[in-house]
């Protein structure tokens, strides 16, 4: 059955790659264009191929195939998140050596590691897990890559504010995790984290 899944989406790939060979020679389309044509006719086909395999009607893998995108499951959803933190913190321990940066964002790194795949399980459609969501997987590695990104000397200058930045995240961190225990996540706000995180 895998063997079937990738040789569908190798032949779905194939084909939105000839495609877009093909509008953009002979039909002078602008590449973008001839992207989103090849790629959306690749994935019927991939869809079309896939379904055939297990069996299915093609009409009943496409609306399950949307159904993932709009409302994603949240053990994938989790395993992402968790992935890029792992991938954050071994970022953080190839490109820096300054423990007074490593410890606070390894803190924060185990304590959303706790907390957000459990909000996403307990709260699923909630804005908080969402927000915690997203918090995870881009304000907090952005913040990051954004620091590591200067130079030594400009680093040294913007270390308070992001340990600061840090310390805020941490604590509204925590926040949540008392709301989840309280049952109370739906209620909870963190947009003030973000604002800070961003900036």
């Amino acid at each position: 059955m895998q063997a079937n899944k990738l040789s569908a989406f190798l032949s779905g790939l194939g084909l939105a790659v000839v495609t877009v060979i093909v509008l953009t020679t002979l039909f002078n389309l602008t590449l973008m264009i001839a992207i989103a044509a090849g790629f959306l006719l690749g994935g019927l086909v991939t869809i079309v191929l896939i379904a055939r395999s297990r069996g299915e009607k093609p009409q009943h893998l496409a609306k399950e195939v949307m159904q993932e995108a709009l409302h994603p499951n949240p053990d994938a959803l989790a395993h992402r998140v968790e992935e890029q933190l792992l991938q954050l913190n071994l970022q953080l321990r190839l490109k820096t050596t300054q423990e007074t940066i490593i410890q606070p964002c390894e803190k924060l790194i185990d304590t959303l590691l706790e907390v957000v795949p459990r909000a996403m399980k307990e709260s699923p459609d909630s804005e908080a897990s969402f927000d915690l969501e997203k918090l995870s997987t881009d304000y907090f590695p952005d913040l990051i890559n954004r620091f590591l990104a200067l130079s030594e000397m400009d680093q040294s200058s913007k270390q308070d504010e992001l340990l600061a930045q840090l310390e805020n995240l941490l604590d509204t961190i925590e926040k949540a995790k008392q709301s989840l225990d309280k049952g109370t996540l739906n209620d909870f706000h963190i947009s003030n984290a973000f604002l800070n995180a961003k900036h």
